[in-house]
């Protein structure tokens, strides 16, 4: 996604942008796939801000910038109250959660003391909303020129910014002194694990707040997109087209060639090809992973430790579905499981049923399922994908995954039409993904955020090992910064213009 986003931007800048993608469609892990007239996906479920409406977007969502700059809408179904269900231990029941009658579950939960606490924290985080969102993200930049781009365009926006307390604070600093109760607070954390993959006293304020902020809004409405998360990637491919781009598929990159002032001067595909790059090369492949593609003695050591201190996010294991639907009441789009023994440091365990929004992600009278839970990648090392020890631990492992199915839908299993299990050794094999991961997990403990810039000149890096992390929105974020980067202040002060920023 941040690939794609960088590309699609880049075009519309009107440079001349190729895409080499290393496996038969692009999207990576926003990718759909079809099985016996099921529609499957392993990426993203949860949407808002996506739909620009054709005109000037309000959104917060980096991906309507870009949508809006490159002319390209994305069809979304308007997710309908209750159509979430939260999963504890002791109970089960239906909510909205972008919305401000969440104040109403807070109560039911925890009380009406925490409900006093959640609407104090609410009205904190909405002051906190203007200065945090007054530097727009399309404003943003990798290089000194920044400082035109945000305070000398909008100076006042800017100085709302350094005054805000959110500036220099992590998102749990907006409970202090206003969320006491245990359950909230725990609540609380696990959304910004959810939506950003980092606990909350690791992710920028500033960062959650814009996103906080617009999701619990009485008009804020959760969104899917008509077709999937495939749909995005689809409208930047349309978009990256459009305007003179490229996209090559099964086109997968084994090396970063450098040139003989040891800047990155192309690719090397696996193939042999060699595919030269006059201006830069931009990579969205983890950290890890671009690493390995760089000549060990074109990388300074510091870099290469740099690389070492980030710690990989777990991966995940998935239960992909294709089930009978009858006699089954109208089933929500989310289940959360928030057992206490499930929840990780990567998130709460998700069920996500998109059929029950989209009817055309299934055959009629039948639904699509996909369930997922955090996985660590030290089970799974050194296994073969199709060896015997590998199919036992798979059985073994997602045992765990089925229990939350059946905990929503008991009689799942009788239902099966097709089944499909994924383990980190399937995103490491499909997605090119180191271990298996989408990113660290201690960006801000590391002191300093990556660069996107690497030490070898020329190259530049996207995705979700850089700033600001692992997610939809954070990877097109990353891929948006290294476009205006990599083009002069006037054309970037254009996009601007053209956005009404």
């Amino acid at each position: 996604m941040g690939g794609l986003a960088c590309a699609a931007l880049l075009a519309w800048y009107g440079h001349d942008v190729l895409v080499c993608e290393g496996r038969p469609t692009p999207g990576g892990a926003a990718h759909v796939w079809r099985r016996a007239g099921y529609r499957f996906d392993c990426g993203t479920s949860l949407f808002f801000g996506l739909d620009w409406q054709g005109g000037p977007s309000q959104s917060e969502n980096p991906l309507a910038s870009i949508l809006q700059l490159i002319d390209e809408r994305v069809d979304v179904v308007p997710v309908p109250d209750a159509a979430t269900c939260l999963v504890w231990p002791e109970e089960s029941f239906r909510t909205h959660i972008g919305s401000d009658k969440f104040g109403a579950v807070v109560r039911r939960l925890w009380g009406q003391r925490a409900e006093a606490e959640w609407k104090a924290f609410q009205k904190r985080a909405e002051e906190c909303a203007p200065a945090a969102s007054a530097i727009k993200p399309m404003a943003v930049r990798f290089d000194d020129l920044v400082a035109v781009t945000t305070v000398g365009r909008s100076p006042g926006a800017f100085l709302k910014y350094l005054r805000g307390e959110a500036r220099s604070m992590v998102f749990s600093g907006l409970m202090e002194g206003t969320v006491g109760d245990p359950g909230l607070r725990d609540f609380i954390d696990l959304l910004v694990r959810g939506t950003c993959g980092l606990p909350s006293d690791e992710i920028v304020a500033s960062y959650m707040i814009q996103a906080f902020a617009q999701l619990y809004q009485p008009t804020s409405a959760l969104e899917y997109p008509v077709g999937g998360p495939q749909a995005i990637v689809n409208a930047l491919v349309r978009g990256l087209r459009k305007h003179g781009g490229r996209l090559a598929l099964n086109a997968h990159v084994d090396e970063v060639v450098v040139g003989p002032r040891g800047q990155a001067a192309g690719v090397r595909l696996r193939d042999g090809r060699t595919i030269g790059a006059s201006k830069a090369v931009v990579s969205n492949a983890s950290a890890w992973d671009t690493l390995r593609m760089l000549p060990r003695q074109a990388v300074s050591a510091k870099y290469r430790d740099r690389v070492a201190e980030m710690i990989p996010n777990n991966s995940f294991m998935h239960v992909h579905l294709g089930f009978d639907g009858s006699g089954l009441d109208p089933l929500p789009l989310h289940y959360y499981m928030f057992d206490p023994e499930l929840v990780t440091d990567a998130g709460w365990p998700t069920i996500c049923v998109p059929s029950a929004v989209e009817p055309t992600a299934a055959p009629p009278g039948k639904h699509v399922m996909h369930a997922y839970i955090s996985e660590p990648y030290a089970p799974w090392r050194g296994l073969e994908r199709r060896g015997e020890e590998y199919g036992r631990l798979k059985e073994e492992r997602c045992q765990v995954v089925w229990n939350m199915i059946e905990r929503v839908i008991p009689d799942i299993r009788d239902r099966v039409e097709v089944e499909m299990v994924g383990t980190p050794l399937t995103h490491s094999h499909f997605l090119n993904r180191f271990q298996g991961t989408y990113g660290p997990k201690n960006l801000l403990k590391m002191g300093t955020l990556p660069e996107a810039v690497c030490p070898l000149p020329g190259l530049y890096c996207c995705g979700d090992s850089t700033f600001p992390g692992a997610g939809t929105p954070a990877a097109a974020s990353s891929g948006m910064w290294v476009a205006n980067s990599l083009v002069p202040i006037w054309e970037h002060w254009g996009a601007l213009n053209a956005l009404g920023l």
